[in-house]
């Protein structure tokens, strides 16, 4: 199986998306209706000092390949529930903010691949003086890992629980029109056990670790619309378990440079790129470190009142627990487009691709997909929404995938 299968003109989307490659979040298909119509756009609920913007969606999903497996495919019907929160401050001073959303979905036969996820942030802003400023991040995500993982055994009943707990402090201050920002960060990574086929338990406690990082961003406003930066982090890995299942010694720091320009041509252009170098060295000797050039980039383009083009790329070290691997450089990118056809009509695409290289052996992985939907907005509260999504993966190791899914369902909101 190979992804020279995938579709050529997917693959020129993703080159321009991704030139020197990077880490992206897959891009939701069928889109949110989009709030830029006011006569469809969402009012929410004001509670005192606050905005509360609750949705639900329910949606009924057909997977053609739902164990994921290369041959002998197995196809299945499954409904899932996604509930989701926004809340944001209307103060005159200072902020807050919080988003919170779950998706379960819920197989009509294969029950062993229901799926529970939760992501959660919140963010506050306090303006100590009109330069200074406290940013403060946390949040919470509940995720079972991929069967194709290298990590998850083959003979798994259920793929295994990852949760992870992030925060952030940020300080910044502004002289004329240079900014200085330090921050801080602590982050918790957590897996459930395997159970496996038959009987028996896998332990991942050998995986689990947290992460403390600090960095700094120094950028200049050359405009009010243009401000280049360099940032730099520093971070220490510390696993709970200090030698792994295999003997290795899993412990790590790493540091990650990069330069880039921040953009604000509202409303036609914003966010940031930026290019670097990453490394991480470990304590066991004979793991080899993991480097490379890192790129990333958050940009949102609108064309016009009806059209946005969002672009993504980054870069990232991932862990293993596989006996001889120290880790893999994780480059990844994705591109969408949501269109407005009509004003209660909206139609999205996206693509993505994600390629992990693994140090101390050969293995390679590669993902990518290709999705779209559309949207019709029955009023402000009511929108039906339908979507498809074609996956691929590959890997050197021998094992992957092509999979199919159709989406069908209703979304309610306030």
């Amino acid at each position: 199986m190979s992804l020279s299968c995938f579709p050529a003109f997917v693959l020129a989307v993703l080159a321009v998306a991704a030139i020197g490659a990077g880490r992206a979040a897959a891009q939701e298909v069928p889109p949110f209706p989009l709030d830029d119509n006011e006569d469809y756009a969402a009012l929410g609920i004001r509670a005192g000092g606050f905005l509360l913007f609750p949705a639900v969606g329910s949606d009924l999903v057909f997977t053609d390949n739902v164990l994921r497996t290369d041959g002998n495919e197995k196809s299945d019907f499954a409904w899932s529930l996604s509930p989701r929160l926004k809340l944001e401050s209307d103060w005159v001073r200072h902020a807050f903010s919080f988003e919170g959303s779950s998706r379960h979905l819920r197989h009509f036969k294969f029950t062993s691949e229901d799926e529970d996820e939760i992501d959660a942030e919140a963010r506050a802003r306090i303006d100590i003086r009109e330069r200074t400023r406290l940013e403060l991040r946390g949040a919470y995500s509940l995720d079972q890992e991929e069967r194709t993982s290298i990590d998850v055994p083959d003979d798994a009943a259920t793929p295994p629980d990852e949760q992870a707990v992030r925060t952030r402090a940020t300080l910044s201050h502004t002289f004329n029109r240079l900014t200085v920002a330090l921050r801080g960060g602590y982050d918790m990574y957590r897996y459930s056990d395997a159970r496996l086929v038959g009987g028996g338990v896998v332990s991942n406690a050998d995986r689990e670790f947290d992460q403390i990082s600090s960095g700094t961003r120094v950028s200049y406003e050359l405009s009010p619309a243009i401000k280049p930066f360099v940032d730099a982090e520093f971070s220490v890995r510390d696993h709970l378990q200090r030698v792994d299942d295999n003997g290795f010694r899993r412990n790590s720091d790493g540091y990650e440079i990069a330069a880039g320009v921040e953009f604000d041509l509202s409303p036609i252009l914003s966010g940031e790129i930026s290019a670097g170098y990453a490394r991480r060295d470990f304590d066991d000797p004979r793991l080899r470190p993991v480097d490379g050039a890192v790129v990333d980039a958050s940009l949102v383009w609108r064309p016009s009142a009806l059209t946005t083009v969002r672009l993504t790329a980054g870069t990232d070290i991932a862990e293993t627990a596989t006996t001889g691997l120290s880790g893999a450089l994780v480059r990844s990118a994705g591109v969408s487009v949501e269109h407005a056809l009509r004003t209660n009509l909206i139609l999205g695409a996206a693509a993505n691709y994600r390629r992990a290289d693994y140090k101390g052996g050969d293995l390679v992985e590669e993902y990518a997909s290709v999705s779209a939907g559309a949207t019709y907005q029955l009023s402000r509260e009511v929108a039906l929404r339908a979507g498809y999504a074609y996956e691929i993966f590959d890997t050197t190791a021998g094992d992957g995938y092509e999979a199919n899914t159709f989406t069908v369902g209703v979304l309610v909101r306030r």
